[in-house]
């Protein structure tokens, strides 16, 4: 039985996957807290950068703010139906993001050759410290409160919109939003480290960016062939 879908949500969520992988692009090739490399380019390539960053910040927070919303427009009348909501969404969730840990935790010891460690590897995969290995640092964002209201703003917008039939594309790009959002960044380590071209680092970024996403949705077509995969590993319904 098909789902019945909110599709100014689904706008949301494709938006907000589309701008993780842009912001994950922009960080291939460059760093807008380096202000040495920063000012280093010229002056259109800064307001690229500048102006793409702030607009690639908006897909976390956008996604919390899906994940309130959903979650505060269920109804609950009883004890079994949370255990429900419970294990066909958060069972699901958790699963699929450990298994990306792993993942990350060893891709991290092969790309910084660093040496196996079983508690590392517990740590990365009940608090998710995966930031460690591809930053060498733990940081806190403290700039959220911005975002938040960005992305709220950019809600109220989105929600005017209205569907029409051959917007099947938003919907697919937000059911496969979870697994675009882990497969691109392994795409785009490997592009931005084996793919060497002479261009402006616009066209490096903006490459980058279709390259990441279209392997990442082919990839999860192919994978979504295998039910096991769909399920534990994309985490697609």
């Amino acid at each position: 039985m098909k789902q019945n879908r909110i599709f100014n949500l689904d706008v949301c969520r494709a938006l907000a996957i589309l701008s993780i992988v842009f912001n994950h692009a922009l960080n291939s090739y460059t760093s807008i807290s380096n202000a040495k490399i920063f000012y280093s380019l010229n002056y259109f390539e800064r307001m690229f950068i500048a102006i793409g960053y702030i607009l690639s910040l908006i897909g976390v927070p956008l996604f919390l703010a899906l994940t309130g919303a959903l979650i505060l427009n269920k109804k609950f009348e009883n004890g079994n139906d949370i255990k429900k909501f419970y294990k066909h969404n958060l069972l699901n969730l958790v699963i699929s993001v450990s298994i990306w840990n792993i993942i990350y935790y060893f891709l991290g010891l092969y790309i910084f050759n660093l040496q196996f460690d079983w508690k590392h590897l517990v740590l990365t995969v009940l608090f998710q410290f995966i930031t460690y290995h591809f930053h060498g640092v733990y940081h806190i964002d403290n700039d959220f409160l911005l975002l938040l209201i960005t992305s709220l703003l950019a809600f109220e917008l989105i929600r005017r919109i209205k569907p029409k039939k051959n917007f099947k594309t938003i919907e697919y790009i937000s059911r496969i939003s979870l697994g675009i959002y882990f497969i691109h960044r392994i795409i785009m380590y490997l592009f931005s480290k084996f793919i060497k071209f002479e261009f402006s680092i616009v066209f490096k970024v903006l490459i980058c960016y279709v390259v990441g996403f279209g392997l990442s949705v082919l990839i999860i077509w192919l994978l979504s062939k295998i039910k096991v995969l769909k399920k534990y590993v994309l985490c697609v319904k």
